[in-house]
């Protein structure tokens, strides 16, 4: 679907009731769409469920009941008078229940282990589906087993990150499956302090020295080719906690570090650690402003992290990314973004965006990974009355190798490996991560 094709409402003035301007950080991921169609910004949530599977028409009726009630969930592309786009709400009487409240066609054998097999399952959905930008930009696949009355099934949420970033999709999810009135919580939202001048001279000055550019990507196989594919590792929340005080560093420290050792102990044998002691890898911070807690938009940032793969301490590598991530939770990163991004016509942050998908040297990669840490949700969560169990995020993989999101309900954690298909050894990547957290915590 070509976005120039976004259907145009017919406004009284620049907005009507029922739409909304895209944020800043939704029309840049709608300028990167624009400018390489062929990549899709589609990624999704795996929900494990108890219970035996609902029927087709009880499966649409609670999606339709949960999008008839929440107005966000009926939210798509259109363009107001102007030309803008803008998030319009669309009536529940034009919603094709049937496309948001999908039922995959393939089973999974009965007696399979879903959160083995359900990595797969996202594999298959991820190569013969996209989204529709002409919809509201999500769906929800049910996935039985084969035996409809075997207890256990499985629900695959995608959407579109032009729309929603981390917290969005945790608002989301909440109004299709959230079971207490109270809304998910989103962490904590801070009113931002007002930007004096030498806080922008010490962002310039951080930009300054981000080292982009210096991965090559030949020590990943060359360039990434061919469709995603999606691993998982899982642990626990109070696992996480432990290591946490342990070491007296954050839940976020703990996952980074044990990332960057299993990298390390994964890296091909002709990685030159010595060459490459640091891994730079984009990681979003979000920037969500109070009034927008629930505003199924994204809000993100990005700030580069250093994974000190060519140290064999792992006592060291995690006292490093500490001391960095130190840094950025003591600063404003953001402070470029929020006092001149911001401030540009919305059409000039698209246009920036999609030069920058032209200007990029195919043979290296700013950040050959991306990692990303939204919270673990708290429930309960259900869909049809059953209760739901566990979540896994599987990430965007984008333009790089490899993209890695930490999870989870309650006190599951999950840890989420999307690679290109050309990456080599992929599969051993998430049992590497679990043993260096098994070390640390």
């Amino acid at each position: 679907m070509s976005i120039k094709t976004m259907k145009r409402n017919s406004p009284t003035g620049h907005e009507k009731p029922g739409s909304r301007p895209l944020s800043p950080y939704d029309q840049a991921f709608l300028g990167f769409q624009q400018g390489a169609p062929d990549i899709a910004l589609d990624k999704g949530t795996l929900l494990f469920v108890d219970g035996r599977p609902p029927s087709d028409q009880e499966w649409r009726a609670h999606v339709a009941g949960r999008m008839n009630r929440q107005a966000a969930l009926r939210e798509r592309l259109a363009t107001n008078r102007r030309g803008e786009p803008e998030w319009s709400t669309v009536p529940m009487n034009d919603i094709d229940i049937d496309y948001h409240a999908a039922v995959w066609p393939e089973p999974e054998p009965t007696g399979t282990d879903l959160r083995r097999s359900g990595p797969q399952v996202i594999d298959r959905i991820s190569a013969s589906t996209r989204l529709d930008l002409n919809r509201p930009p999500w769906r929800v696949f049910l996935v039985r087993r084969d035996d409809e009355n075997a207890d256990g099934f499985m629900i695959h949420y995608r959407c579109s990150h032009i729309q929603q970033d981390g917290a969005a999709m945790h608002s989301a999810l909440w109004m299709l499956f959230g079971e207490d009135p109270e809304p998910v919580s989103t962490g904590r939202l801070r009113t931002r302090p007002q930007v004096r001048p030498r806080d922008l001279l010490a962002e310039a000055n951080r930009a300054r020295h981000n080292p982009l550019g210096r991965n090559d990507l030949t020590i990943w196989g060359g360039l990434p080719t061919g469709p995603s594919r999606h691993y998982l590792a899982e642990t626990t929340l109070p696992t996480l906690r432990r290591a946490s005080r342990r070491h007296d560093v954050t839940i976020n420290d703990i996952f980074l570090a044990a990332l960057a050792g299993a990298v390390r102990a994964w890296a091909p044998r002709d990685w030159d650690l010595a060459a490459h002691p640091l891994l730079h890898t984009a990681m979003p911070l979000s920037v969500r402003p109070p009034e927008q807690a629930r505003t199924l938009s994204n809000y993100s940032s990005v700030v580069w992290v250093p994974l000190p793969v060519g140290e064999p301490d792992r006592h060291l590598r995690l006292q490093r990314v500490s001391n960095h991530t130190r840094v950025i939770r003591d600063t404003e990163p953001a402070l470029f973004e929020r006092t001149v991004v911001t401030r540009l016509p919305a059409s000039l942050v698209r246009q920036i965006a999609t030069t920058s998908t032209r200007l990029s040297d195919p043979k290296k990669a700013k950040y050959p990974i991306s990692v990303s840490n939204p919270r673990s949700m708290s429930g309960p969560l259900a869909a049809c009355g059953r209760r739901i169990t566990g979540l896994a995020h599987f990430p965007l993989r984008g333009q790089g190798p490899l993209s890695v999101v930490l999870g989870g309900l309650d006190d599951q954690v999950s840890v989420a490996f999307t690679f290109a298909a050309s990456v080599s050894n992929a599969d051993l990547l998430p049992g590497l991560f679990l043993h260096e957290l098994h070390h640390l915590a």
